[in-house]
């Protein structure tokens, strides 16, 4: 019964698994055979594959006409006819189709809830999100901890990015009169908190913290439910606080990182680091279109996150301009080739993506597919959206979406195998707590 319940979280918690199984991390404790990784990777895309024919054997008996599923099965059909065109002129193929599933995976997965074919209700899909959102945490403690390291077999990129879509949820325990609840919305919120202050990305913070701005705000008038929240907040701050005087984890280094950008890189360094004498790092990275390299001056206590962050956006701004001229050789219809080998140093380079989901769609299935897809995710919001006043729930679809995209622009997420399904997910739980204070409908 409890399988039958959370089988969203389970079928999560394998596809994690599986990831972690083929990653380089996890290869460099334990190698294994060439065979058990290509038969993880299958595993990876296999819950995927199953989602679409799962839709396509309901539509086949249905024939809907929903301008939804028709533009599902266009743009479908235009992306397999451009794999077959591919295919067939010996250019890449596969890249473009681990895409594709994915997108269309998950869209079929969100479209089967909202049918009511996967027999979930809205409770049972909180409960599996919530889940979620509990193992990606103690996903990143138990690997720090265990093995000392920051770096973990899923990027930590995904784990904050999968944290911080799914934080809002937690937001739901203040709502609640008793004390469990709110004692568990304190210890979810800090959490979650540590966790993207300490791994996530710049974006990924900013980000977080606009969604919480707003909310936060939003709770306002009602009083209870703010005070609860601010004092969430101030805990949060506090044990931070006092993992920085500490130097507990990488919470210094993120702090100096995040407060870098700004004027509280001073204040940082006054409240949470000793004094330290000025000198000179030679960043060593050479951008491949300035062809010079740049000398970094910075404090002893912020060299790590200065050097962290002239890595990250040259680099960055190196993949975009790879993607570009991929997608000057054929801009119509894209090439495929959404990887590319990028040289990091002179011992080593590694192959990326343009980390721009805009660029990385263009060369996945050309302007007139990304012109497609567009028109296709106008349609498949539309059916989730319901305009009867700003509500809670419409709010945090409309954060949701900004947060996902917006975090594309600058990290390869949107047609990832962990965010995109959970994106798809959040949206389909939202759309099914409007339509209850809608339509006065009460699930149990």
């Amino acid at each position: 019964m409890i399988c039958k319940k959370y089988r969203l979280f389970f079928t999560f918690f394998l596809i994690t698994m599986a990831l972690s199984a083929t990653s380089q991390v996890f290869n460099k404790l334990l190698p294994l055979p060439l065979i058990v990784r290509r038969g993880c990777t299958i595993f990876i895309y296999f819950p995927f594959i199953l989602c679409i024919f799962w839709r396509m054997a309901f539509d086949l008996r249905r024939f809907s006409r929903e301008q939804t599923v028709v533009m599902y099965y266009i743009f479908g059909l235009y992306c397999v006819a451009l794999l077959v065109y591919r295919r067939f002129l010996g250019m890449e193929v596969l890249e473009s189709a681990y895409y594709l599933i994915v997108l269309f995976g998950s869209i079929a997965l969100g479209l089967q809830i909202k049918d009511h074919h996967l027999r979930l209700t809205e409770r049972e899909l909180y409960c599996n999100l919530v889940a979620i959102l509990i193992y990606m945490i103690m996903y990143r403690i138990v690997w720090a901890v265990l093995f000392h390291d920051t770096d973990a077999p899923i990027n930590i990129n995904l784990t904050s990015g999968s944290v911080a879509l799914l934080s809002p949820l937690i937001l739901r325990y203040f709502e609640k009169k008793e004390k469990v609840e709110y004692v568990k919305g304190i210890t979810l919120f800090c959490l979650s908190t540590i966790i993207i202050i300490s791994t996530g990305s710049r974006s990924i913070f900013i980000l977080y913290i606009f969604m919480f701005f707003i909310l936060y705000f939003y709770y306002f008038r009602f009083r209870n439910v703010f005070f609860r929240i601010s004092s969430a907040i101030c805990i949060t701050i506090a044990i931070s606080y006092f993992l920085a005087v500490f130097d507990v984890g990488d919470i210094q280094y993120a702090l100096a990182r995040e407060s870098n950008i700004s004027f509280l890189s001073k204040i940082a360094d006054i409240f949470l680091y000793e004094e330290k004498n000025n000198y000179k790092f030679e960043n060593l990275y050479v951008n491949q279109y300035n062809q010079e390299e740049t000398p970094v001056e910075v404090t002893q206590s912020l060299s790590s996150s200065a050097l962290q962050i002239g890595y990250s956006d040259s680099m960055r701004e190196d993949l975009m301009h790879l993607g570009i001229e991929q997608i000057k050789k054929n801009p119509w219809i894209g090439t495929g080739d959404i990887l590319y080998y990028y040289q990091i140093s002179e011992d080593y380079g590694t192959e990326q993506s343009s980390h721009n989901f805009i660029i990385e769609s263009i060369i996945c299935f050309g302007i007139i597919g990304l012109c497609l897809l567009g028109v296709f995710f106008f349609f498949w919001l539309k059916t989730y959206f319901f305009f009867s006043g700003i509500s809670l729930q419409w709010l945090f679809m409309f954060l949701s979406m900004i947060f996902y995209f917006s975090f594309g622009f600058v990290q390869p997420i949107v047609y990832n195998e962990l965010i995109c399904p959970l994106f798809v997910l959040v949206i389909v739980y939202y759309s099914m707590q409007v339509k209850r204070h809608k339509f006065g409908r009460v699930e149990k």
